[in-house]
């Protein structure tokens, strides 16, 4: 079934895909597009970085949205071949540039991993972008004033995630849609401890496409200083998240392109909802 945002992919490379310079598109704090760069980086992938600004409108510009349809981020182009959805192109990766694999050897971890996988795009993506939504972007929503708001709303083709943050912007905490996402990464922070307490990494005891995944949605909950509060605080969790911040791939893809301002300011945003969140967490 093609899914309401366009095709995942189209084209077929004719040419030896190696000797194939990759462009990517993505912008830093985009969750889907860390993931793919993290596997980047880890596998020593050349690639050509196309970063986008959603606020210069270079996501709904014509010419990207001729590569992505849905207008969002990550795309990869390798030759005439366009990817979309950022599982897909992990994937892609990890079966075009073997050399390094990023995929257990045992049948259980792998299932273990491609759980994670499932669970990131079709669980954790959606509540993440509730909570950002209900506070981080509120208050740039809030900010535009009317016509611009809804401008900027019709850009969002889908129905349904276009209700979505009509509701979250005019409610914030108080939409009937923020305790239910948070209780979903409530779960996922349980989930991680618990797989963390069985074994080294989230899918067995290397590195895999399951650490790349969730490493962006524990960043985004650390940035809000969500992750180390008593009230929520998971050991092997944050055992997992010491390694992963020191892993080089980390330095490359997060620590050095994020500005430490803009680190400060999503804090500093967080801050004033952290109460309710965290309630929220407990519920």
């Amino acid at each position: 079934m093609e899914l309401p945002y366009g095709p995942i992919f189209h084209g077929l490379p004719e040419m030896n895909l190696r000797k194939v310079m990759l462009k990517l598109y993505h912008f830093v704090l985009a969750t889907c597009g860390i993931k793919v760069r993290l596997v980047v980086s880890e596998k020593g992938i050349s690639v050509e970085e196309h970063v986008l600004d959603p606020d210069a409108g270079d996501l709904v510009a014509p010419e990207y949205i001729k590569l992505n349809p849905g207008g969002v981020v990550p795309t990869l182009v390798h030759d005439d071949l366009v990817l979309t959805e950022s599982t897909i192109i992990m994937r892609y990766l990890e079966d075009v540039f073997p050399e390094i694999s990023l995929t257990p050897k045992s049948a259980v971890d792998r299932a273990s991993m491609n759980m994670w996988l499932k669970l990131a795009d079709e669980c954790y993506l959606p509540a993440l972008g509730v909570l950002t939504l209900s506070t981080l972007l509120r208050l740039k929503f809030l900010a535009m004033g009317d016509e611009a708001i809804k401008m900027e709303f019709d850009k969002t083709s889908d129905p349904k995630l276009k209700a979505m943050k009509i509701d979250v912007v005019e409610k914030g905490l108080e939409s009937d849609l923020v305790l239910p996402a948070m209780m979903c990464l409530r779960g996922m922070l349980d989930r991680l401890e618990h797989s963390l307490g069985n074994s080294e990494y989230l899918a067995g005891n290397s590195y895999s496409l399951a650490d790349a995944a969730l490493t962006p949605f524990v960043y985004r909950l650390s940035l809000m200083n969500l992750l180390e509060q008593p009230e929520v605080r998971r050991d092997c969790l944050v055992t997992w998240w010491t390694k992963m911040v020191a892993r080089p791939s980390f330095q490359e893809v997060i620590s050095s392109k994020v500005d430490p301002g803009l680190e400060e300011m999503v804090a500093a945003i967080a801050d004033r909802e952290r109460p309710k969140l965290l309630a929220m967490m407990q519920s």
